[in-house]
């Protein structure tokens, strides 16, 4: 029995030094996420997000740009095929 309750002691001991191990290292990764470095990466990491999508917007913005531009080109050669026609009509 005297080994069972040595056994029994060594694992409780083990268990209890294992949750002190496990809350030191919470707050050792807590205390690394508020230092400056840290708070800088994350900002940085957001605004690398925010450009992408700013310039995803850009791209957008241009393509639509370039499509207006084509159909303003169609439709000036419209008007100018139209105003041929009216003119060969009058003369």
């Amino acid at each position: 029995m005297e080994r069972a309750e040595t056994a029994e002691l060594s694992l409780k001991v083990a268990q209890n030094r294992l949750h002190e191990l496990e809350t030191q290292f919470h707050r050792y990764k807590e205390k690394q996420h508020q230092t400056p470095e840290a708070t800088l990466i994350q900002e940085i990491a957001t605004l690398k997000g925010q450009s992408a999508e700013m310039e995803s917007r850009n791209e957008r913005t241009r393509a639509d740009h370039n499509q207006l531009l084509l159909e303003k080109e169609k439709l000036s050669n419209h008007v100018y095929r139209l105003v041929s026609f009216i003119h060969q009509d009058i003369i």
